[in-house]
């Protein structure tokens, strides 16, 4: 028994248990989700600024974590229509629907990891101008704001618009369409996982040893990333299943570890103020100038005139005294 089987088995538990049918094996997601939504949410209303950049990264994050809450709602959706079988066990009524929402929900996840990591790159990036920082921002939020077309086409259930009938396609997206291209931006969203992570380190160990308070919230951005690239790279393992038409590894498999990717790289969006924070530089003494040497040399030597000058004066104060006493008789 391989592990989809037994989360499958867990989610018919589930559903028998609650007397309802589809949904429950994204209930574990969506509650993640919405802890990491909070969590950015709380950060805010505590005034600690998230990435330290301004309103750009607070929204750019918070509509993130939004568009992953609207992921799971659409998977949920899907995987209630379809009851998480291989895609021909779906009535053909619900068809069109469970496959439009299934795909968009798939492009949501990406659109969100690609939002967020493309502020962070602008961010983290230590050469990065303020040109290319505000051409990074403003292409972040038009992809973030990107998905509210997207979710109202995932609500209506358009016949025709992603189909696939032995081959024969009547004006239907294909599959393997979708599929490319997913899979295209998931590799992108990966290979931003580990660059992420290379900068982050490279940052860090410029910048020397750590603030003790900082320590851990440096360690936590560092584990999210390498986590989110762990998680990217099993998701891209999962895309040959689905060539085969077989939706069952779409909904608790494939979805799952997107939207772990993305949760991952939220929170790790959320913990990389220190990264930003203005680097403790410490300056080194000067050397001194020639000006200075030279007033140095001249305090010492009129140091030196006054000593000789006190020298000759008591030389000659010891003379009168001497011929006073002679003049005394005293000698």
């Amino acid at each position: 028994m391989n592990v989809l089987e037994i989360i499958l088995q867990v989610r018919e538990g589930l559903e028998a248990r609650r007397g309802e049918v589809g949904g429950a094996a994204t209930y574990g997601v969506r509650a993640v989700l919405g802890l990491t939504f909070l969590v950015v949410l709380w950060a805010e209303y505590r005034g600690r600024s998230v990435v330290a950049k301004g309103p750009w990264s607070t929204w750019t994050l918070l509509i993130s974590g939004a568009i992953l809450l609207v992921v799971s709602i659409l998977n949920a959706r899907s995987i209630s229509l379809g009851y998480g079988g291989p895609l021909h066990s779906v009535p053909a009524a619900s068809l069109p629907s469970l496959t439009t929402l299934s795909r968009l929900a798939d492009v949501l996840a990406f659109l969100s990891t690609i939002s967020t990591k493309l502020f962070l790159s602008s961010v983290l990036h230590p050469s990065a101008g303020s040109a290319f920082r505000k051409l990074l921002q403003v292409g972040a939020l038009i992809l973030s704001l990107s998905f509210l077309p997207i979710v109202a086409l995932a609500t209506l259930p358009v016949e025709g618009i992603y189909c696939e009938t032995d081959g024969v396609r009547n004006g239907c997206f294909a599959a393997e369409t979708w599929l490319a291209l997913s899979e295209i931006v998931a590799g992108f969203s990966t290979f931003m996982d580990l660059a992420l992570v290379f900068i982050a380190l490279k940052m860090t160990l410029r910048r020397g040893p750590f603030d003790p308070r900082e320590r851990p919230t440096e360690a936590l951005a560092i584990a999210c990333g390498a986590g989110a690239f762990i998680a990217g790279i099993i998701k891209l393992t999962k895309f040959a299943p689905l060539e085969t038409g077989d939706f069952t590894y779409y909904g608790p498999s494939l979805l799952l570890w997107s939207v772990t990717e993305a949760s991952l790289t939220i929170l790790s969006a959320s913990t990389i103020a220190p990264y930003t924070a203005r680097e403790r530089i410490k300056r080194p003494r000067s050397p001194p100038t020639d000006d200075s040497s030279d007033f140095m040399d001249r305090r010492a030597f009129g140091a030196l005139g006054c000593e000789e000058r006190g020298d000759v004066g008591r030389r000659d104060e010891n003379e009168v005294l001497l011929r006073s006493m002679v003049r005394a008789g005293l000698l």
